[in-house]
């Protein structure tokens, strides 16, 4: 039926349910990324004063201002990982956004040969492999 319009029906209403919760999926993921990186940089920050003090007082050969200078690589290893993550959530929404306006036309004008449960379960799947 949803060859030549886009009737609402209980598929349709279901499918546009799917797929807002796969928006929804990955702005939350978007939201924890931005809140863990906000995280890190503070206690990078805190780390890069803590050793600075800490070689000052102890010199060179501080054992704990070179554990806290491995603790500030560490949280320089995840900013690195957490970009790549922040681009891959990029593209997935990019992806959803692009999904979302061949869903909104008739199954006839899609570029995408994908029927709306498709398009929604595929969705689905594509926001739960960010988490």
């Amino acid at each position: 039926m949803g060859w030549f319009n886009n009737t609402l029906t209980m598929n349709r209403a279901s499918n546009s349910l799917a797929l807002v919760s796969a928006a929804a999926v990955l702005e939350e993921s978007r939201t924890t990324l931005s809140a863990a990186n906000q995280f890190v940089s503070q206690q990078k920050q805190r780390g890069n004063n803590l050793s600075a003090q800490a070689f000052s007082v102890q010199g060179a050969s501080s054992t704990i201002g070179r554990s806290l200078q491995q603790a500030i690589n560490d949280l320089g290893d995840f900013e690195r990982d957490s970009r790549e993550v922040g681009e891959d959530l990029d593209d997935r929404l990019q992806t959803l956004g692009l999904v979302v306006e061949q869903f909104s036309m008739p199954r006839a004008q899609r570029a995408l040969n994908m029927s709306g449960r498709e398009m929604a379960s595929g969705m689905l799947e594509n926001s739960g492999e960010v988490v």
